[in-house]
Order: structure tokens, then sequence, then C-alpha cells
């Protein structure tokens, strides 16, 4: 959905290159291993949001300023999430494997065919182009159409929106899984493209979210997982929480009342999945790299999850694969299954009405972290599959319009026509049937 393709002139953005040896300023402590990659940083500031993305599957990065890495709004010094990534886990032999940007990463920037060649090459930057982009600009000139970054249909770079951010990563490298849950890697390389408009209205409040994935290698990827995460802190960390939104395929996360940052009308913060995983489907037709895939339907949202900073096993920061796959398949940390208010086995988390009271509400305040979780799909070497998604912020009176703000800006997002273009379906591989 929502593409506008503008191509004149280009403006460079900043790339800025820090140490992956990073220690987390606020969850578990994680350092990460040494990275075969340098890796390359850009802030997103198209609109109102402010955000530090990497070329290491994060789209809010606290590694540049040892803080919160999503500012909203921009320029006003309160920030709104610590820091978001894409997770992906699955089995190989029955073994659970995992590649997840959470506060460290398993993801490295390049292809994965460039592992290890070209470990520190800047053509695995972070490429960005907005409306006025065009010849004899760095990024437009130097493109990485090769890489799969997106082209319209005379092979020039495709911009999203007003202003788009390409990145290529991969979980090849094996010292990258040490820390934090220690498994093998997967074998998939990511193609994350991050957009969005530079508008007064509801679009001045989203980050636009296309995340294309590839099974790279020769591993076949039993019961998969493709998962956003984040750590929303709406500006006081400590005084969150979290609710999900099944009609509108959402988590999000608002404030108990007032907050120290943003007052007497905090925030909220929603993390939207626009279009799922393609998965087998007889008679249906799906979304896939821009195309239609007959026999193949997008899948919805199969799971929300939320855990809490300093909580115990089976509600607190994973520190194994085993509760990171938990989490995923919209169990506890433990592998016990949730149950809402009214004692019914569920998949999702808090599923209840703030704004009203009814329901199965979040009561306890915290350090919330969140996550979205399609799947399971079976992944074989060769296969490809996408989702695209949105963060997206609303702001009412108070803590609770906040809540129908954002409900009200992520059903406009949801209702826009257009959608991204990449390559053929099969000229990569269609996913398996399951």
């Amino acid at each position: 959905m929502f593409l506008r393709t503008l191509l004149t002139i280009f403006f460079i953005p900043i790339i800025v290159l820090a140490s992956a040896n990073s220690v987390e300023a606020k969850g578990p402590m994680r350092k990460s291993a040494a990275s075969s990659n340098s890796p390359s940083f850009k802030l997103f500031d198209v609109n109102r949001i402010g955000a530090w993305i990497s070329n290491e599957g994060e789209f809010t990065s606290f590694r540049i300023t040892n803080n919160a890495g999503m500012e909203w709004p921009i320029g006003s010094s309160k920030t709104i999430n610590f820091q978001s990534g894409i997770w992906i886990a699955g089995l190989v032999d029955g073994e659970i494997r995992t590649a997840v940007a959470e506060y460290v990463t398993e993801f490295r920037g390049g292809t994965y065919e460039s592992y290890p060649d070209n470990p520190d090459s800047i053509r695995y930057r972070i490429y960005s182009i907005d409306k006025f982009s065009g010849p004899g600009d760095e990024d437009w000139d130097n493109w990485p159409a090769s890489d799969g970054a997106h082209v319209d249909s005379n092979g020039d770079p495709l911009l999203f929106g007003d202003k788009s951010y390409w990145s290529v990563f991969h979980d090849a490298d094996s010292a990258a899984h040490v820390t934090p849950f220690n498994t093998d890697p997967l074998g998939i390389e990511v193609r994350m493209t991050i957009w969005g408009y530079d508008e007064a209205g509801t679009l001045g409040d989203v980050m636009y979210l296309n995340f294309q994935i590839f099974n790279k290698g020769n591993n076949f990827i039993e019961d998969a997982f493709i998962a956003l995460w984040a750590d929303p802190d709406l500006g006081d960390a400590n005084d969150d929480r979290m609710g999900t939104d099944t009609l509108l395929q959402m988590v999000y996360t608002y404030n108990e009342g007032s907050d120290l940052i943003y007052g007497a009308a905090p925030p909220a913060i929603g993390m939207g999945l626009l279009q799922g995983l393609t998965v087998h489907s007889t008679g249906d037709t799906a979304l896939f790299f821009g195309k239609m895939l007959p026999d193949h339907a997008n899948s919805g949202l199969y799971a929300t999850a939320f855990y809490v900073g300093g909580g115990g096993p089976s509600v607190g920061d994973p520190g194994t694969a085993f509760q990171v796959y938990n989490f995923l398949q919209g169990l506890n940390g433990l592998g016990e299954v949730k149950l809402n208010d009214l004692g019914d086995t569920t998949r999702y988390s808090f599923t209840g009405e703030p704004v009203s009271g009814i329901g199965w509400i979040n009561t306890n305040s915290a350090d919330i972290r969140s996550i979205i979780s399609m799947g399971p799909i079976d992944f074989a070497p060769g296969d490809s599959n996408e989702i695209i998604a949105a963060i997206v912020i609303g702001q009412g009176s108070s803590r609770l319009a906040s809540i129908t703000e954002l409900r009200e800006s992520m059903l406009e997002v949801r209702t826009l026509q257009g959608r991204p273009v990449g390559i053929e379906p099969g000229e990569i591989g269609a996913p398996s049937d399951f």
C-alpha cells in the first residue's frame, strides 16, 4: 500500500558509523559480538517522527544516542520508542534458531552472498532518496538494484512516499548469534524499505515498513515466524500499558495517566500489520512482491505478545531461544498458554477496550515490550516472503483520547491505496505450501 513515485533531484542523508560493541542502556545487559560489518545508521526525518534506523534490522535504534531511538515530535526532545527490530525464528531439524534485532542484533549489513567476502563495503550502507533526488546524487547514482533495491519500469531508483530508505542484511555471521540467544544461523537475507510522507495530517505521524525475506541458505525452516518487536517508552518508561486491536491488526502502547515527559495528554503509539505473509490458499489471490499471486492469500496476525523489563521467566526479557519462540507463538516465556479475563485460551494479549473499560485490559503499568507475530510457515531454501507494516502515533486530549486518535489514524492508513512493487513472483521462489 501507500506508494507515490516522485523521481526528480536528490537529498544525501547522513551516514553514521558506530561501534557494534554497545551495552544496552536500559534493558538486559547484552553485549554484541564484534561485527564483521561497520553498522550504517540514518535518521528517519521525513515527517513528525524522528527515528534512527540501521542496516542491521533495527527500525528504531538506541545505539546513536544511547537513549530512546525515536523522538516525537521531531525536535521536541520528547522520546516515544526506545528500540524496535525484526524477529525471525523457526525450527531446523527440530532445533529452534533465531535471527532477531533486539537490544543487540543477530543481523549484519550486506547480502547473504556477500558474507564474508565484503564485510566493510560501503555498498551495504543504508541508501535514501527523496522527491528531489536524481542523477548526480550519490545514492541515486549508486543505487544497488543488483542487490534487490526497488527500481521503476525504467530501471531508476523507486521512491516510496516523500522519502524512503533501503538496506539489506543477513544472519550468516555465526559470531553474531552467540549473544543473545546462542543458536546457529537460519540462512536468512532481509531487504528493508522504510518510508514516510511529509504531510500535515495523519500521514505525518506514520512510518511505513516493508520487509522482503529470503531463505538463502540450505536449511528447511519449519514453523517459521516473522515478527516485529518494539520497546515503546512514552516519555517515562515505567508507566506504560499495552493492548491489542485485532480488527486493526495492531498492538499499541498508552500511558496509565499523566506522563513526566508528555504531560497530561500523553500520545499512544501503535505497530500494525498492513500486508501479511503469503500462504497457500486454493482459489484465493495474494499480493506478493507487488504482483497478484494465484492460489495464495495474505495471512493476518497470528499472535501478539508482551513482556516487561525486570519480569520473571514467564513475562520478562527472554534469555533463551526457547523463550523467544514461545512469545512468537502467543505463549508466555515458559511456553504456557495465555488466558484472557474470561479464562479462555488466547494468542493475543489484552484485547479489551481501555477507553470504555470493558474486557481484558492491562492494569499493571510497567516498562513494556510488545510483539506482533505472523506465521507459522514452512520456509524452504529459495523461498521468499514479505510483510508490510506501519508505526503510527496518535495524540488526543487525554491518555484514553490518544488511543481513539491512534485507532482512527491506523484505520485511515489501512484504507489508503497503492503498495510497494518489487521482483516478479517466482523470480526468487514462491512460498512453500503447508
